[in-house]
């Protein structure tokens, strides 16, 4: 059960559609939010191009409460964006999540050390942000630092803000512990989804790949349509083909199935579905 949903954001604003994806996950299972903020640490800001050319000397001092002021603003300009998507979608703003059967939303200020991330996302069941480098000023370091070291499921919004997480769930499917995990944390979306196709890219059309998963999942009362792809291309190309095919409205896939280095060398799903996902995608390492 999804119950504990994290937010991270920084910089002054983030984009309606990782807000927007965090509101229609918390609806199936009324869910809490935390907007986790990551507060830039004087170390990264002081590390900005061009800032130890001027302060300096007698500079300093103005120099520093001049970054700190430019923190505050953004830190607030953040808060207040927060507190009216909130107050536009009529969620309960508290202190701290609590148990309820409706959706409550908190905000958190951190300190935006290399490993708070994952620190928070620990006491999370999930965690949800923009595409690296877009929407909500996450790094492509951060996303993977959220993948290799929280022990949690990620769920990447898409390029727009989703209408529905729950009509048509596609999983991409392969015989690894990846995939497993991904699966296991998407139960919740799955059995609230109207439709869940599982898809296998194989060079050979053999029902064994899926026989196994889809017995699995009629366990716990699911049932799904199975597809067999040929290899078309990339992997990451033809499941996403097949993705916008069946109109997706969630994607779930298991991620870093390779190592890291082979991933970023030769490509990857990991890779494709995180650059240019259109529709939100989960995934769990």
């Amino acid at each position: 059960m999804i119950k504990s949903i994290l937010v991270p954001a920084t910089g002054q604003v983030f984009d309606d559609a990782v807000m927007e994806t965090a509101l229609r996950i918390a609806q199936v299972t009324a869910a809490h939010i935390e907007l986790c903020y990551l507060r830039a640490p004087s170390w990264e800001v002081t590390d900005t191009p061009g800032y130890s050319a001027w302060a300096v000397g007698g500079a300093v001092a103005p120099a520093l409460a001049q970054l700190d002021a430019r923190v505050e603003d953004e830190c607030g300009q953040a808060r207040l964006r927060f507190a009216e998507i909130c107050r536009r979608k009529g969620v309960a703003v508290c202190e701290q999540a609590k148990v309820a059967t409706s959706i409550t939303a908190s905000w958190r200020e951190v300190q935006g050390e290399p490993d708070a991330l994952a620190y928070h996302a620990h006491h999370a069941d999930l965690v949800v942000v923009g595409r690296p480098g877009h929407s909500n000023g996450l790094t492509r370091p951060q996303v993977d630092a959220i993948l290799a070291q929280s022990g949690r499921p990620l769920l990447i919004a898409g390029s727009m803000t989703p209408s529905s997480l729950t009509g048509t769930v596609f999983v991409c499917w392969k015989e690894a512990p990846e995939s497993a995990r991904a699966l296991t944390a998407a139960l919740p979306l799955l059995k609230a989804a109207q439709r869940v196709v599982i898809a296998h890219v194989s060079e050979e059309l053999d029902p064994t790949p899926l026989s196994g998963i889809a017995g699995y999942l009629a366990l716990h009362g699911i049932t799904v349509e199975t597809r067999l792809l040929p290899r078309r291309g990339a992997v990451a190309d033809t499941l996403a083909a097949a993705a916008d095919a069946h109109q997706a409205d969630l994607i779930v896939l298991g991620a870093y199935g390779h190592s890291r280095a082979r991933e970023r060398v030769f490509g990857g799903c990991t890779k494709g579905f995180l650059d240019d996902a259109r529709v939100p995608v989960l995934m769990m390492q």
